[in-house]
Formats: C-alpha cells, structure tokens, sequence
C-alpha cells in the first residue's frame, strides 16, 4: 500500500527538508496539518539553519548560537530573519531603513582617513580616523584623531577619541569580541619610528582602555585574535603578539624589489598569504606560531610560493570566505581586483579570483565585470567574510557604460556562491578583460564575463560629498559611508524581526 503525506515519519520528512530551499519548507507547511506539525518541530529548523550557515549567508548577531539554547519557534524566526535580510541585502536595489549621521568634528578641515566596524561587542561601534588643521596664529598643526562612535544610541554619539599629533593607522579585530579590540600605530616621522597602542573596549559603554604601547615595524594589515601582521615599504612583513607586545617571527622575502608595499594579508593557521600590488606570496609557519622568546631572536621566514600578476593593480580587496558560526581553518580566499594600465587611468573592469585550498598559485579567475571609473576619480573596495564586496566608481545610472566626472556609484556584488571553476583561458587568468582581446573573448564565451545584476546601493553626486572611505557589516546589514568632506554616514538595511521573509 503506498504511503501517503500523512504518513510521512519526521526522519523522513526530515531528508526530504535537507534538499529544499526555505521557502519551499515554509510551502510544505501550508499544504496540510501533518506536515505543518512535522514542521514545528526543532530539528527541521535546526536543518534550515545549516543550509544558511552552508550557504554563508550571516546569522544576525542578536540570536543564540543556533543549536545551543533556542527552541524550535527560536530557530525558526532566526531562520526567517537572516533571510530577510539576505534579500533586502542581495536586492538589485537595496532601500536602507535608515540613514543618520555621525556627530560632526568641532574641528574645521577635518578629512576621513578611515572607518572600521568593530566586530562583536554588541556590533553597534565604529571607529574612525580623521586628520585636521587647528589653526594657532601663523601655525597650521595637522591634529590626527580616533573617535568610537556608538551607532546603536537614539542619537549616535562619540562615546571615546583620542589626538595624536602624528599619522595614524588602524586596524579591529576580526574576531568578534576580542579583549584586545583596536590596533593603532602612530609614526614619527622625523624620528622613523613607529609605536603601536592596543586598546580594549568596554562594550557597555564604548570607552577605550589602552592596554600596551611597544614599538613596531610598518603598518598594520590585519589583527586576529592575538596576533597583530603588519609590513613596511621593502615587503617585509612582521607578526606580533599584542598581549606581550613582542616580535614573534619576520616574514622577508630575499628576492623582492626594495619598494614592494604589503598592502594586505591574511593569516591562516600554519599560513600567512601576502599581497602587494604585483605580487601573491605564500609563507608557510608552524602551527601554533613560535612563542615570544627573550633568549632566541625571533625566526625569518622565506615564502614558500609566490605569484607575480602580468599586470599592475590599482587597487585589491581581499577576504577570506568565513561563517562565524562555523569557521574553517583552510577557506577560500576572495580576491576582488582592479588592474592598473599603461595610461593614466585603471582598467573600466574589476575582476573576482580565488585561491582555494591548498593555495596553489596562480588564482583562479571566476568573473569581471565593467566597472566605469572617470580620470583621477577615487575607488574605494571592500570584500567582507561572507562574500560581500562593494566598491565606488563613477557610472551613471542612465548610462551603462559612461563614467561621469561628476557621479558616483555605490556598487556590490555577492561573490558566493562563485561560478564553477574551470579552465582559465590559455594566456593565464589574469590576462581576462585588461587587454580586451582573444583572452577576453574565450572568457565571455566560457561564462566568466558576469552579464549578472550588480547590487547598486546608491547613485550619487560629488557635489554632495565624494565618498573616500567604505565600511560594512555584513551581519547587521549595516553600511558606513565616509565622504571627503568630513561626513560620516550609517545606511542600515536589516529588517525588523517582524517583517515576514517573502518566499
């Protein structure tokens, strides 16, 4: 005798959820009373949570470990919520909830050098660094600033800042919740020499605790946990533990250029990536990292791989691909790209590449797309845990292939899941939509050429600020725009928890 759906066991029931999409589950629900009952119960949403979390599409924040404490009503309106955001987010046009303004600097000339999210601590912080003139007679004293601001007030207000008299530069931590929140490296330049400030930050509150001051090399790429990478101006690159303010090892390269700039890295366990504006570099270091010796002078280490781009880039954001809720210690790492050109003006394409375990070079390129960008106009890029990337240039919302020197694009697009990853076309990956010609062509042909929709999260105009700086959050579905005149902007894109996911 065949069985029918009211007969259907929750095991079974159970498998048929792990192959649905979670509107089809939400369908299953209304087709009668049995299914609906085998639909409340925890596992089935515990299931629909997995797939989210599979799909790296973000949890928001304010729910419990899934799986930990939630019931099954929990679990399921967490489910629903990250869907609704996820497709507000993924939208062709995002309409944000909100947009507030930061407190505006009592400081006049005041320009944004940076905005950063501070991951966790109740994700409602940002920190920026600004640099200003403070007049005093015939003296102009430039002033470098750190302001926390807390988003999350009814009126977002400066919760902590700190003045420094000469340049700074930061980084938060990627791990949410850190003790150790910011790092900050202030340079003398008349002296050459450089200090980092670690502080912890007060959740509650937003005040800044200063919890070690020691003296570094270069700049700061990347604090995780612990572990502070930073590189200078000759591609050398130093790891740090921040807790003890010591050099743990040094990353150097015997063959690199004297003027090779690190500009971004990301650390791996037993792996360091480097990347500069020509060149991929591999490290492999022990796993766990060498502890902070005072006896032995910390370990030098050579790259065990390299890769040198054909071309030069103007500018590269890099991430890697990361749930927080089920981290992987070998992921993949995006890589969004903007190429450099013989004239005075980058390439009008940007390209998406990927370095897949176990990080065998060259990387491989999944699409590029046209991106116009007017002569000497600023392009900004950043590329989040979740596959995220959002860049500025300057097309026209009524021109898809003209830039305008007057306008300016907020761009995204939802790297995963990335298209299949082929073939690269003969010539090498990157040769793909520089030069535009046979390379480009077998691109199109082969699907890398991405005639999808890009996710446009505003068109603007110069005259009411350029925007210089770029921070989002992709688990609050939060956007900070920074502008050149001074003005610090919060877009916020996550839907209340009541509005219902639209299957």
């Amino acid at each position: 005798m065949l069985a029918t759906l009211p007969d259907i066991p929750l095991d079974v029931f159970l498998l048929i959820v792990r192959n649905l999409e979670i509107g089809d589950v939400l369908a299953l629900t209304l087709t009668c009373r049995h299914l609906y009952t085998l639909s409340t119960a925890r596992s089935v949403w515990r299931i629909v949570l997995d797939q989210l979390i599979d799909s790296f599409i973000p949890i928001p924040p304010s729910s419990a470990l899934p799986g930990d404490t939630l019931s099954a009503p929990a679990l399921k309106r967490t489910a629903l919520h990250a869907m609704a955001l996820h497709q507000v987010w993924a939208s062709a046009y995002p309409i944000a909830k909100r947009k507030i303004n930061a407190p505006s600097s009592s400081i006049s000339a005041m320009q944004i050098t940076g905005s950063h999210f501070i991951r966790g601590h109740g994700n409602r912080y940002v920190v920026s660094t600004e640099m200003t003139i403070r007049t005093g007679g015939i003296n102009f004293e430039p002033r470098y600033i750190l302001r926390c601001i807390d988003f999350n007030a009814e009126i977002p207000r400066v919760v902590a800042s700190r003045e420094f008299r000469d340049h700074i530069a930061i980084v938060t931590n990627d791990v949410p919740d850190s003790v150790v929140a910011i790092s900050l490296r202030v340079r003398n330049a008349l002296e050459a020499t450089s200090v980092t400030h670690t502080y912890n930050l007060d959740s509650a509150t937003g005040d800044l605790a200063t919890m070690n001051e020691f003296v570094t090399d270069g700049d700061p790429l990347i604090l995780s946990g612990d572990v502070l990478v930073t590189g200078d101006k000759s591609g050398n690159v130093f790891l740090y533990d921040v807790r003890a303010g010591a050099l743990m090892c040094q990353l150097h390269d015997p063959l690199a250029s004297p003027v090779t700039e690190t500009v971004r890295a990301v650390l791996l366990p037993g792996k360091v990536l480097t990347f500069n504006y020509t060149t991929i570099k591999l490290y492999e270091l022990p796993d766990p990292l060498p502890a902070v010796s005072s006896d032995d002078p910390p370990r030098i280490f050579n790259p065990t791989a390299r890769h040198t781009w054909r071309w030069r880039i103007d500018y590269l954001a890099v991430a890697p691909l990361v749930h927080a809720r089920a981290p992987r210690p070998r992921p993949v790492i995006n890589i969004w790209v903007r190429f450099g050109s013989w004239y005075p003006w980058p390439v009008n394409m940007v390209h998406h590449y990927v370095l897949a375990p176990p990080y065998v070079f060259p990387p491989t390129l999944t699409l590029y797309t046209y991106s116009a960008l007017d002569l000497f106009a600023t392009s900004e890029a950043v590329l989040g845990p979740y596959g995220t990337v959002m860049w500025t240039d300057s097309q026209v919302q009524n021109d898809a292939t003209a830039p305008r020197a007057a306008s300016q694009r907020i761009a995204a697009k939802m790297l995963h899941p990335f298209p299949a990853l082929d073939a690269p076309p003969e010539g090498g990956v990157e040769d793909v939509g520089v030069g535009l010609g046979a390379a480009a062509d077998s691109a199109i042909t082969g699907g890398r050429y991405d005639r999808g929709t890009t996710t446009v999260f505003a068109f603007m105009n110069k005259g009411d600020g350029e925007v210089s700086h770029l921070a989002m959050d992709e688990e609050t579905g939060r956007v900070v725009v920074s502008c050149q005149d001074g003005t610090i902007s919060l877009w916020d894109y996550m839907p209340d928890s009541s509005v219902a996911y639209d299957a």
